[in-house]
This record gives C-alpha cells, sequence and structure tokens, in this order.
C-alpha cells in the first residue's frame, strides 16, 4: 500500500438499495500508532455543500448484467432467426481490461429473470 494513497475501491458487501455511513482510520505496522477513525459527512439535499454527483449514502441498484456469447445460428426466414446465448453473471463483474477476463464480485444482481428481449436493426 501506498501511503498517499488518496482514493480506494472496495467492495464491502452490501445488498443493493442499502443506506450507509463510511468511517476511515490509518492502519499501521504498529497498532499503538494507528490514527482514530472519522466520519466521512457527506451533505444530504438542501444542506450546504450538497453534492448530487459527491459519494453517494446508499448502494446502488444490482442490475441485471448482458447477456454474453450471443451467435447467430440459422436464419429461418426474412425475419426470422435461430440464436444462441448465454446469460449474463448472476453476480456483478469487472472487465480487468478491454477483452479480457472479468472479475466477479460478491454484489449479487437484484433481477428475477422474466423474458430475453430481442430487436434488430438494419
Amino acid at each position: 500500500p501506498v501511503h498517499r494513497t488518496t482514493g480506494c475501491a472496495r467492495n464491502i458487501g452490501l445488498k443493493s438499495d442499502t443506506e450507509y455511513e463510511l468511517r476511515v482510520t490509518e492502519k499501521c505496522q504498529d497498532p499503538e500508532a494507528e490514527s482514530g477513525w472519522i466520519l466521512v459527512q457527506v451533505p444530504q439535499s438542501g444542506e450546504i455543500g450538497f453534492d448530487a454527483d459527491a459519494l453517494p449514502t446508499r448502494t446502488a441498484p444490482g442490475y441485471a448484467t448482458a447477456p454474453v456469447d450471443l451467435a447467430v445460428v440459422e436464419v429461418t426466414g426474412p425475419a426470422h432467426a435461430i440464436v444462441t446465448l448465454s446469460p449474463g453473471p448472476m453476480k456483478d463483474s469487472m472487465t480487468i481490461r478491454q477483452g479480457g477476463p472479468m472479475y466477479l464480485m460478491t454484489d449479487t444482481i437484484d433481477c428475477v429473470f422474466r423474458s430475453f428481449l430481442f430487436e434488430a436493426a438494419v
């Protein structure tokens, strides 16, 4: 870890749409040298310093992930085709590198599957 770090991304395992408070302390090799805790104060709507783009105080919804491996197997008519696909991961994921592997996070999605919708455009 770098001491001058000014931010980080950390999966803390909260369910979607959960309100939370955030506090921070600096940890040291010698526990007696550690700092106290500081509560991150986030001004709410209507309060001085409120910024809609600032740190949220509740987690985002767990949206469904897009299907993957979509392929047209056979065109069976002017408006029909047979396709294959795989449902997206049931957990949120983060692409490590464009076109590279995905890291599955522990955030499960909120979607209860109903159907797939297909659209075609020319």
